[in-house]
């Protein structure tokens, strides 16, 4: 298989202990083995380090990195591909842009109403939704991505870019913007030519020929030597990853939500609500990778609380909790997106197990004096071993 632009690709990273299912005795999340073209991850069956990168046979697509809800990938130069995107963006604000894959860089015309176009240097499929959100917030108008070569490219990002447009285009409607991110698909428009962005020329001094030249070396000498140098020390346990952190500062530019709930399938966020059952053993708030999930503290009153802007949608908590007790909902009020609030989702009176001793939440009925271990016990063939904390 001849495999794209393979001159523009960055050494893809993976960082194992980040990744969600180092929380759960079972994968819960695997969304990069999906989306992976080239077979190159695979499940070792390792809990602590649960997915494997095959870096021979890695194409360096990026899809993966974008893919992740806990940036468990680290791609050399996707840092600067974004960066010089969004310079483009804001020196062509105003414009009807259209972003194309290196596929499509020579290509004279096309079926958009766009103007001039971006070339994005990488899959569009790679594309981060904070990248996408921002151009489109910066232009103040309609964001196209040319999806046509994607049908037959070995890449297969077809489905990923059309859930990238959905994504972005959701979160504009619940906050009533008129832009939309189009796909160049679904235009009816005639083909017409279009002019490809350049960075504008500049008039050079000698000196300043001299300082670009060396400029330009020293960056293409560092590119050179970021592919063999170990990627950035991972992030700290709870701490946001990079792309939650640029999603929620995008979001106050978007203005006030128009809406109190928004569907949130394929999005990076969610509702943790939990039932009654919940025996406080706080296994929950022990597996959530972002802290989501908190206990107040008290000595008396057993409070669990849900940051809603820190829920990454993962799942594990649900997967982890040994009573069944929590529910994820597909839906969100946006406006708790804007702020590090927190609220109660279950509380109870503090009390011990009646067998062993242990902290629980005190409930009614005869389990509500019993830890989950216990409850577990009293079910006939339950595994009391209980999930992975």
């Amino acid at each position: 298989m001849v495999w794209p632009f393979e001159e523009n690709k960055g050494r893809v990273h993976l960082y194992p202990t980040l990744c969600v299912n180092t929380r759960s005795r079972e994968p819960v999340c695997m969304e990069c083995l999906y989306t992976c073209p080239a077979d190159a991850l695979r499940l070792t069956g390792d809990p602590q380090v649960p997915v494997s990168l095959n870096v021979e046979a890695c194409q360096r697509c990026g899809i993966c990195v974008s893919v992740c809800p806990l940036s468990a990938f680290f791609q050399v130069g996707e840092e600067e591909r974004r960066a010089r995107i969004t310079q483009a963006v804001k020196e062509l604000r105003g414009s009807t842009v259209e972003l194309v894959c290196p596929q499509r860089f020579d290509e004279p015309l096309t079926r958009s109403p766009a103007n001039v176009r971006i070339q994005t240097g990488t899959c569009l499929a790679a594309l981060p939704i904070s990248g996408v959100l921002a151009w489109t917030l910066i232009l103040g108008q309609d964001l196209w991505l040319d999806d046509t070569p994607c049908m037959s490219c070995p890449y297969k990002g077809k489905d990923r870019v059309i859930a990238l447009a959905n994504q972005v285009n959701r979160l504009l409607e619940a906050w009533g913007r008129e832009e939309r991110v189009r796909l160049v698909s679904h235009s009816s428009s005639s083909p017409h030519p279009i002019e490809t962005y350049t960075k504008p020329q500049k008039v050079y001094t000698r000196r300043e020929v001299f300082q670009e030249f060396k400029r330009t070396v020293t960056r293409s000498l560092g590119r050179r030597v970021a592919e063999h140098l170990p990627p950035p020390p991972p992030r700290e346990p709870g701490e946001l990853p990079m792309e939650r952190q640029r999603l929620l500062a995008i979001l106050p530019y978007l203005g006030s939500p128009v809406v109190d709930e928004m569907y949130t399938r394929g999005l990076p966020f969610a509702t943790v609500t939990v039932s009654d059952t919940c025996t406080g053993c706080d296994i929950c708030t022990r597996v959530c990778p972002t802290q989501a999930l908190t206990v107040e503290e008290s000595e008396e009153i057993y409070r669990l609380l849900f940051t809603p802007s820190r829920c990454l949608n993962c799942n594990v908590c649900a997967h982890a909790c040994p009573v069944q007790a929590i529910e994820i909902r597909p839906f969100v009020n946006p406006h708790t997106l804007l702020t590090q609030e927190s609220v109660i989702v279950i509380e109870g009176e503090r009390g011990t197990c009646d067998v062993c001793g242990a902290p629980i939440r005190l409930r009614d009925g005869p389990e509500g004096h019993l830890c989950h271990v216990h409850v577990f016990e009293q079910s006939p063939g339950a595994d009391v071993s209980g999930p992975k904390a």
